[in-house]
């Protein structure tokens, strides 16, 4: 929601809706410069702002969803991390991420050769390249790019094809919101299903401060399908200004250190902003507040 503070001579706010299984007593709010859209789509509303500490964003459902200058960090834990613990993956599905963002960055695997994003909203899809077309910066017109407008929850139960890597980018599971199902085990079993042998699934469980109840509600589902879940984090400014978590599920084993740093060099040219093969290594490291809060160290 926008929130109008006219006592407040720094102009107008907008206030993040309490995320689902976050802390009720806390608000995030940033202000605002410019509103470029609010639309109601079938599926949520979506929302475009200017702000001075993020830059442009984009809301759905009053939830900060992705910041243009900032997009890489998210992004390259979304989909450069796991594409490292593949080795080689030729093949993505991106489930959701209908800014383009996820698409754009899967391109960047010099390995890739077919990527498929599934994005339920198509309106996210046309406003994004309307006003914040850097995010996708041209990756869903690349002939390696198809483009479904359908329910994620539909296109893996009914696909026949098999992928390397699957991205679950998927919003916050608000209550009626077309994410709502997108945690259960019936779905992730059917994501499963979609794997390629070796394949990996990489999927973000929320901030670990904020949403530790989100963690050990995901990483349980993700545990009782896969041999190997592995969490990383990472401080993304527009998710609450806190250690966010990235989850890399696979039935196979992770990279040693030494592969670690042959795929970074196989797999990406000089682009990476964000992610390093140190970065890698030390961004599975978790306090022991944290490992305790999440439950992250049970397996």
């Amino acid at each position: 929601m926008t929130v109008s503070r006219q006592s407040d001579p720094r102009g107008n706010w907008f206030t993040e809706t309490v995320l689902p299984f976050a802390e009720p007593d806390v608000e995030i709010a940033f202000r605002i410069t410019q509103t470029l859209c609010d639309e109601k789509s079938d599926f949520a509303r979506i929302q475009i702002f200017d702000t001075p500490f993020l830059g442009r964003v984009l809301a759905i459902d009053g939830i900060i969803n992705i910041a243009r200058e900032t997009e890489f960090i998210y992004h390259e834990m979304m989909v450069s991390l796991p594409a490292v613990y593949h080795g080689h993956p030729e093949t993505v599905l991106v489930i959701g991420g209908g800014d383009g963002s996820a698409v754009k960055h899967a391109l960047r695997v010099k390995s890739v050769e077919r990527v498929v994003m599934v994005e339920v909203d198509s309106l996210v899809t046309q406003l994004c390249q309307l006003h914040i077309p850097e995010l996708a910066d041209g990756a869903l017109e690349d002939e390696r790019v198809a483009v479904r407008f359908a329910d994620g929850i539909d296109y893996v139960k009914a696909t026949t094809e098999k992928f390397d890597l699957v991205v679950l980018d998927v919003s916050d599971p608000i209550p009626g919101g077309p994410a709502e199902n997108l945690l259960t085990p019936e779905f992730l079993r059917d994501v499963k299903k979609c794997l390629k042998h070796q394949g990996v699934v990489a999927t973000h469980c929320g901030s670990l401060i904020f949403q530790a109840a989100k963690v050990r509600h995901v990483l349980k589902h993700l545990r009782d399908l896969f041999g190997h879940v592995t969490m990383h984090i990472a401080l993304v400014p527009e998710f609450e200004l806190t250690e966010f978590g990235f989850l890399v599920c696979s039935d196979a084993d992770g990279p040693t250190i030494s592969q670690v740093d042959d795929r970074f060099r196989e797999l990406f040219s000089n682009d990476l902003l964000f992610l390093s093969p140190d970065f890698f290594q030390s961004s599975k490291v978790l306090s022991p507040y944290m490992t305790r809060l999440t439950g992250a160290n049970r397996q």
